[in-house]
């Protein structure tokens, strides 16, 4: 069971906060999408990434449409992209780590998942 760090919880909220805020400074590139085009947008960008995660241009961009999920209040598409993080992200293919991200992506408690590059 993974150990809870009142600190470092709290120093998460505060850097997602800062990073909303200065999505939202920037303008919100990505508010004029629907939802659904969010997501195909979200998918779209996090494959990319996982071919060439080195590429700079990418993180930019995902961290722009996880601003924009964050400011919506939204959870991310992730389980369509598990496959694909499993190459960069080990563990992730595992049945255990589905399950989880099943639970997580249902709780309102852990809508602030997305990963900030």
């Amino acid at each position: 069971m993974p150990i809870f760090n009142p600190v470092f919880a709290a120093t998460l909220r505060t850097r997602l906060r800062q990073a909303v805020d200065d999505y939202v400074a920037r303008g919100r590139r990505f508010a004029g999408l629907d939802d659904a085009t969010l997501d195909q947008r979200f998918l779209l960008s996090h494959k990319a990434w996982c071919r060439y995660p080195h590429h700079r241009g990418m993180a930019g961009e995902i961290n722009a449409i996880a601003g924009e999920y964050l400011a919506r209040g939204r959870n991310a598409p992730f389980r369509p992209l598990l496959d694909h993080l499993a190459i960069i992200l080990p563990g992730w293919s595992s049945l255990a780590s589905v399950r989880q991200l099943q639970k997580d992506s249902k709780s309102t408690h852990h809508r602030h998942r997305l990963v900030l590059i």
